[in-house]
């Protein structure tokens, strides 16, 4: 006659067993709907075009529609808590980047959200170069020139940036900083509005994505002073680097997908190749490279550990410029 512990014991293995194989199952009928993405910035910024130029391949290689849906406000901290509480079902994803997750917790009193904790890394996309770009109106050829102005203009010059703590924001304090200068930081909800304003005049400069800046440098809208890259670019062979100026505003602007803690192992682990697999295409990486955002080549587990990394180089280049959380 069977005893109580070879009973418990044998039940626990059923459970186990069944467990697994209900995970299985699970798994292997994912995704049975459409997946969202939530794109916590205005459409028509910079996220929402990568985004949305890497849908189609991750839609064909999962087998099953994509929806994006954007979710704008607070430097990509509205869209990013809605995704921390969302069911870990492998259904609801996030484009996620530095503002989102390495600046707005420690800059903005209303990010309750723990992006270490809370997120599972997916798949990195790439890192966005910035330009300083300027209203042609602006009497400034160069970086130098924009300095010297900016030292003796009364009031400040404005500067836009995409949000209160973004990292636009970030880098806009740390040129302050490095060149001892005083700008007017003016927010906007996003790059698209910011772009727009730029244009028109209603700021006269900032600190913006490359993508988002190279028909206006080409039509003449937009001249730009310097870049954040290592090295030139050979689109703007002209334009000389921040370093190049003595200036060091080298921090990773990265981007990449992300979901809510706690995906199914084997969801997850199919995520992570269907995404990496789409990265990989010579399409997307041809979109990609017009866009001049730099390939990231790590697996969904060295983005996770990546995005740890950078959140804390954030964190003290925050400290360093004494932003205070708002």
């Amino acid at each position: 006659m069977p005893n109580s512990q070879n009973i418990a014991r044998r039940n626990f293995l059923v459970g186990t067993t069944m467990g697994i194989a209900s995970a299985s199952i699970f798994a292997a009928e994912y995704p049975t709907h459409p997946v969202k993405i939530v794109v916590p910035w205005p459409a028509g910024g910079g996220g929402d075009v990568v985004v949305r130029l890497i849908v189609p391949a991750v839609s064909e290689l999962l087998g099953q529609s994509i929806v994006v849906e954007n979710r704008p406000g607070a430097s990509g901290s509205i869209g990013s808590a809605l995704v921390s509480r969302a069911s870990p079902d492998g259904y609801t994803l996030l484009f996620a980047n530095a503002d989102s997750h390495s600046i707005a917790p420690h800059v903005l009193k209303g990010a309750r959200y723990d992006p270490d904790g809370q997120f599972v890394a997916i798949a990195p996309i790439g890192q966005f170069p910035f330009g300083l770009v300027v209203n042609p109106r602006l009497p400034a050829n160069n970086l130098k020139e924009f300095i010297s102005f900016a030292k003796s203009s009364r009031p400040p010059i404005t500067f836009g940036t995409w949000g209160i703590g973004s990292s636009g924001h970030i880098l806009c304090e740390m040129l302050k900083s490095a060149a001892s200068i005083d700008l007017l930081h003016v927010p906007y909800q996003g790059t698209a509005p910011l772009v727009t304003a730029l244009l028109s005049g209603e700021v006269a400069a900032s600190l913006l994505p490359l993508p988002l800046v190279e028909q206006h440098v080409r039509s003449g809208g937009f001249r730009l002073l310097a870049v954040t890259t290592p090295q030139r670019i050979d689109a703007f062979a002209s334009t000389p680097t921040f370093s190049e100026e003595g200036l060091q505003l080298g921090l990773a602007a990265w981007t990449g997908i992300v979901g809510p803690a706690g995906i199914p192992p084997s969801i997850l682990g199919r995520l992570r190749t269907v995404f990496g697999e789409a990265m990989k295409g010579e399409q997307v990486q041809q979109a990609l490279r017009k866009l001049f955002v730099v390939p990231d080549a790590r697996s969904g587990q060295e983005f996770g550990e990546f995005i740890r990394e950078s959140n804390h180089e954030w964190g003290r280049a925050i400290a360093k410029a004494k932003i205070a959380p708002q």
